[in-house]
């Protein structure tokens, strides 16, 4: 027997379930009416693969959707799921994913390219899954109305991040990084200091 969730006035959701039932779940949002689901806040425990934002909510679906998370620190999200899920509505989002050197990290292309699609953004926490080499030249991405970041990597991880972003209203770095040596912390700290100074410019 199959159980469908009905989350026609429901606002927010927040769920901890084992990866066994994610399926499940994807399957009920698909099932129901999420038109007024405004937060949605998931953690998969255990391992699936490659989890897909689509399979849970889609920018047509969830229209009023202002915050996405979740937390799934034995694997990896799709970014290109939440290029074409995510509606531009979004204000808060939150990707925690593996950070184990087995699987490979995001290229930097996608992740921009689903930023890009959040003109609204205003806050964004990314934990896991950073690139350390970033061999493709971008220019950098503005997030007018972002107020805080949250970056979980290494000090390199970190840089290579900050150093393709414009900030211009950030109110807020915070970064749990590991820094492995002297030079990387001769990296990151130039590329802080360069975010502030861009506060308050156009």
């Amino acid at each position: 027997m199959k159980y469908y969730l009905s989350l026609p006035r429901i606002e927010t959701l927040g769920l901890i379930l084992p990866a066994s039932l994610f399926p499940q779940l994807s399957e009920a949002l698909r099932a129901s009416s999420t038109g007024d689901l405004k937060s949605i806040v998931l953690t998969i425990k255990g391992y699936l693969g490659e989890i897909s934002a689509d399979s849970m909510v889609g920018a047509k679906r969830a229209p009023r959707l202002r915050r996405f998370g979740l937390s799934y620190r034995a694997g990896y999200v799709s970014w290109n799921s939440l290029a074409t899920s995510l509606p531009s509505s979004l204000e808060w989002l939150s990707i925690s994913q593996s950070d184990r050197p087995e699987i490979l990290p995001t290229a930097l292309a996608k992740i921009l390219a689903v930023l890009e699609r959040l003109p609204n953004l205003r806050r964004l926490e990314l934990d896991g899954g950073l690139p350390s080499l970033v061999t493709d030249c971008f220019s950098p991405l503005t997030l007018s109305f972002l107020e805080l970041i949250s970056l979980s990597g290494t000090a390199i991880q970190c840089a290579a991040f900050l150093n393709h972003i414009r900030i211009p209203r950030v109110h807020s770095i915070n970064l749990t990084s590991v820094v492995s040596s002297p030079t990387a912390l001769q990296v990151l700290a130039p590329i802080i200091n360069d975010k502030l100074h861009d506060v308050g410019s156009s």
